[in-house]
């Protein structure tokens, strides 16, 4: 929807036509430019490496529209498809998290709780839930209690997102985000309020087994406005 108001807001003026003209065993391709006034001029044809680098293009563009899209069934963990994003939901589970050295934090396995990842394009967002059974519009959401993450919900992903051209489908890229944020290494605070994510992680047993929701800060947000 913002992409189609943007479109309304702005003029686009005709630049260059391709003309595939088809014949009974191969085809050839021309392409003209408009003039000021508005009309086509003389054709020429369209040279091969203009050719290639536009095909090379929309197969770039494809693969990138499909990272967001399911490649059958809708995976019972999302919450909410747009275009060019997407909205998951993941249990409470063990998993790994790295700090760099000077932390004082050991990095291994912890219990992490339910998390609430909000991915558009290359950005991602992230929140923590309380309870295993899947969120509602209403359902407020937590601060996560990781480094790298604003108050927001921002994660600082340094200068590396996830190759979304690689991504052929929506479980796919959830694969990849996740893979992303656990693989990372945390290595500061962007919370202004709450908990420090330091204090909260050093406080963790080694032998723990769920992350304890008292640590978790309620936000100003809701599912309904992420949407």
């Amino acid at each position: 929807m913002k992409n189609f108001i943007y479109a309304l807001r702005n003029i686009y003026q005709p630049s260059t036509a391709i003309i595939i003209r088809e014949g009974t065993e191969d085809f050839y391709v021309e392409q003209m430019q408009f003039n000021a006034a508005g009309r086509l001029c003389k054709p020429r044809p369209m040279p091969l490496d203009q050719l290639a680098e536009l095909g090379a293009r929309l197969v770039a563009q494809g693969r990138k529209s499909t990272a967001y899209l399911p490649a059958t069934l809708i995976p019972l963990s999302v919450l909410h498809i747009g275009e060019g994003s997407a909205i998951w939901y993941t249990p409470a589970a063990i998993r790994p998290l790295h700090f760099i050295d000077g932390l004082n934090i050991e990095s291994r396995n912890y219990p992490v709780p339910a998390l609430l990842w909000s991915a558009s394009g290359n950005r991602l967002r992230i929140f923590a839930l309380t309870g295993q059974e899947p969120p509602d519009l209403d359902t407020q959401l937590y601060h996560a209690p990781f480094l790298n993450v604003s108050d927001e919900g921002n994660v600082c992903m340094g200068n590396a997102g996830i190759d979304l051209e690689a991504c052929a489908n929506l479980q796919k890229t959830m694969d990849a985000w996740e893979r992303h944020f656990f693989g990372s290494l945390f290595s500061h605070s962007n919370r202004k309020a709450g908990p420090d994510p330091t204090t909260i992680w050093q406080s963790i047993a080694a032998d723990a087994t769920s992350f304890p929701p008292a640590k978790l800060q309620l936000t100003r947000f809701t599912l309904n406005q992420l949407l």
